[in-house]
Parts: structure tokens; sequence; C-alpha cells
């Protein structure tokens, strides 16, 4: 549970700074090819605050507080129903496959990108490939 708080930590912080000036990397192109790869790096992030939300939402909904490290964060929340609670953690554990299974793909992407098309996919998301837009 504590990795999972700091996972929604790191996804929090991640989101900012993606979207702080300076941090966002110029397009490689305009076509749609490109906005399918805005559109899926959108969606993972989507997916990523989800997870941690449902993380959340699931624990205390149980009636249960979050630990962090041993330390106690009670639920501000009212215990809901046994039905509820489970349709809550099918809704994180479903949330989670598609996680994966979109990572996964994203990943095989930029392998295809690299090894096929052989354009410059991969070395742009290095901080030295990187140009700011």
């Amino acid at each position: 549970m504590s990795f999972g708080i700091l996972l929604a930590v790191i996804v929090v912080t991640r989101i900012g700074w993606r979207f702080m000036p300076g941090h966002r990397v110029k397009p490689a192109g305009t076509g749609p090819i490109d906005r399918a790869a805005t559109a899926v790096h959108y969606l993972l992030y989507g997916l990523l605050a989800l997870e941690a939300v449902l993380g959340f939402v699931l624990r205390w909904s149980g009636g249960e507080a979050m630990s962090f490290f041993g330390l106690q964060i009670p639920s501000p929340m009212a215990e809901v129903s046994k039905a509820t609670n489970d349709f809550i953690g099918d809704l994180h554990n479903w949330n989670g496959w598609a996680i994966i299974v979109l990572a996964a793909g994203h990943a095989g992407a930029a392998l295809y990108h690299h090894y096929v098309v052989k354009d410059d996919v991969l070395r742009r998301m290095l901080p030295q490939g990187r140009t700011a837009a």
C-alpha cells in the first residue's frame, strides 16, 4: 500500500512535470499516427491517475485506513456495501490490466519505430535527444 501511495505521488508529479513549459517534447509530425501517439499518452496518464484514485477509494470505501510506511491515514468516507466495495476492486483490477496492455502496446510501437521504421522515436525519449516544444 505504501508503494501504491508513492506511485500516486510520482504519477501526479510526472503529469505536472510533463505539462510545464520546457518539458514537453516537440511532436515528431502532424499525421494521424502522431495524433494517435498523443492520445495514447493522455490515455496512459488518465488510466494511471484513475488507478491511484481507485486504490484510495477501494481501501477507504471498505472502512479501512491507508497505511503509508506505518502512518495511518483514516478514511474520509463512509463504508459502502460489500458488493459496491467488490465492484470498486474489480474496476481497480481491470484498470490495472488496461494499463499493462496499453503500456505493452506502447513499448511495442516504440520498438517497431526503432527497428522497422528506423526513425528517431527512441532517441527522442532520452534527455539529450529532446527538443522542447
